[in-house]
C-alpha cells in the first residue's frame, strides 16, 4: 500500500529529478516506508532550468511526486485555484492507498472535503496552526483577519472528520483543533533527533554572550522584528552581546535596515540559510543561547535542537513552546520589553544556574530522539494500513 502525503512545502523540479532546499530530504520519508511500499507526494513544485546548487536530491525509486502548480501568495493562490481543484480531484478518483495530510495546509484544505464526500477516510498530521500564523504582526495582509479565522475553521472541520490523527504537541494543538471521530490519536513531532546530535555544556563562561535564532525571515511569523528591537535593550546591559539570525527571506533587508536604524548593526549578524543540520548544530555549540519570539508555533524543530546541544532557551507563549522550556523563560507574544528582560534575567544567573538550565533543556529534548519518535509513528501508520486493508 501506498501513503499519499500532502504538504505545503514547495519542491524543485530539474530535468525530471526532483530536489528540496532543505527540509523534507530523504531521511524524512524515510518515516512512512517503514511502513508503507511506496510515497505519493502531493505538493507544489517549482520546474527550474539550472540549479543553484543548495538543494537536495530526493532520489529513490519509492519516492514519486504528484506535482501541482508552484504558486506563491494569495493572488497566485486564487489564480491556480480552478487547475488545483481539478488536479485533486483527479487524485481522488484514480488513485488509491492510505491519504495523510500534513496541515495545516490549503492544499489539505481543498482535498479533505474531496474525500470526505468520496468517503474515503484519511490521516492527519497537525503541524501547524494558522490561528497563529496569521496573527496580528506575523504578515502584512489585508485579507489576514479573514484569512485567520477561515483556515483556523477549515482546521477545525479537517481535524474533526479525520480517522487517524497524529499531532506535534502533547496537548496545545489537540484542545484547539480536537479529533472529535478518530479512531488513533497520537502526538508525535515532526522532529527526530539522532543520538550524536546531542552535547552536554560544560560551561557558559562569561566571555560568550552570543545568541542564535533560527528562522525564516519571509514573514514575521517567527518575530526576528520583536527581537532585533528587544536586543537593543540586552545590549544596554550586555554591551558585548551578539545575536546570530540563521534565515532568509523577504524581510531580511527591512531587518537589517532595522538593525542599522537603532544602532545596532555591529551586534547583529545575518548568516542567511543554513541547509544542513549539521551546520545548524554548529552555530548552535557556538551560541550558549537561544531565543524564538514566535507568533505562530506547532512544536519548533529549531528550539529542540538548541536544547539537544544545552543551549538556555527563551520563547513566547505560544503554541508548543510552552511545553518545552520553563515558565520563567516563557515572554508574551509581541512584547519587546518582556523578551528582553526575560534574556537579561537569563545571562544574570551565575554559572551553575545556568549549566542547570542547560541540563534541564537537554535531558527535556530526549523525548524526540528517533528512536522513541519512530516507535510511536510505526505503530501509527501500521494502524492506518491495518485498517485500511481490512475495510477493502
Amino acid at each position: 500500500m501506498r501513503a499519499i502525503v500532502t504538504l505545503e512545502h514547495r519542491f524543485i523540479s530539474c530535468e525530471g529529478k526532483l530536489y528540496t532546499s532543505g527540509a523534507f530530504d530523504q531521511t524524512f520519508w524515510e518515516r512512512y516506508l517503514q511502513v508503507f511500499s511506496e510515497v505519493l507526494i502531493v505538493a507544489r513544485v517549482k520546474n527550474v532550468e539550472k540549479l543553484s546548487g543548495k538543494e537536495i536530491r530526493v532520489c529513490s525509486d519509492k519516492i514519486r511526486i504528484y506535482p501541482l502548480d508552484h504558486y506563491v501568495g494569495l493572488k497566485q493562490g486564487l489564480l491556480s485555484l480552478p487547475r488545483m481543484k481539478r488536479k485533486l480531484q483527479y487524485l481522488v478518483n484514480h488513485y488509491r492507498g492510505a491519504f495523510i495530510l500534513r496541515i495545516g495546509s490549503p492544499i489539505a484544505d481543498l482535498l479533505g472535503p474531496m474525500l470526505k464526500k468520496a468517503n474515503i477516510p484519511y490521516a492527519v498530521e497537525v503541524v501547524g496552526d494558522p490561528w497563529d500564523v496569521f496573527a496580528k504582526g506575523a504578515i502584512n495582509h489585508p485579507a489576514r483577519p479573514f484569512l485567520r479565522s477561515y483556515f483556523a475553521y477549515k482546521l477545525k472541520q479537517q481535524c474533526a472528520a479525520a480517522k487517524f490523527s497524529s499531532y506535534v504537541t502533547k496537548t496545545a494543538l489537540q484542545k484547539r483543533y480536537p479529533p472529535m471521530n478518530s479512531l488513533k490519536t497520537i502526538n508525535a513531532s515532526s522532529i527526530s533527533l539522532s543520538e550524536d546530535f546531542f552535547a552536554q555544556r560544560s560551561d557558559f563562561g562569561s566571555d560568550n554572550q552570543n545568541w542564535l535564532f533560527v528562522g525564516t525571515l519571509e514573514q514575521y511569523q517567527k518575530a526576528p522584528d520583536v527581537l532585533i528591537k528587544s536586543f537593543k535593550i540586552v545590549l544596554e546591559k550586555f554591551p558585548n552581546a551578539k545575536l546570530n539570525i540563521l534565515g532568509d527571506g523577504r524581510k531580511r533587508a527591512e531587518l537589517e535596515a532595522s538593525a542599522i536604524k537603532l544602532g545596532i548593526e555591529n551586534s547583529v549578524k545575518f548568516h542567511g540559510s543554513v541547509a544542513s543540520s549539521k551546520e545548524v548544530r554548529e552555530y548552535l555549540l557556538n551560541s550558549p543561547y537561544f531565543v524564538l519570539p514566535s507568533r505562530g508555533e506547532g512544536l519548533p524543530r529549531a528550539m529542540i535542537e538548541a536544547m539537544a546541544c544545552g543551549c538556555a532557551c527563551v520563547g513566547s507563549n505560544i503554541g508548543g513552546i510552552r511545553e518545552l522550556i520553563d515558565d520563567k523563560w516563557i515572554a508574551q507574544v509581541n512584547d519587546v520589553a518582556d523578551l528582553a528582560q526575560k534574556m537579561i534575567a537569563l545571562m544574570n544567573l551565575d554559572e551553575e544556574t545556568k549549566l542547570q538550565v542547560s541540563r534541564r533543556n537537554n535531558e527535556a529534548a530526549k523525548d524526540y530522539l528517533v528512536h522513541k519518535l519512530d516507535n510511536r509513528r510505526m505503530e501509527f501508520y501500521s494502524y492506518i494500513k491495518k485498517h485500511l486493508e481490512e475495510a477493502v
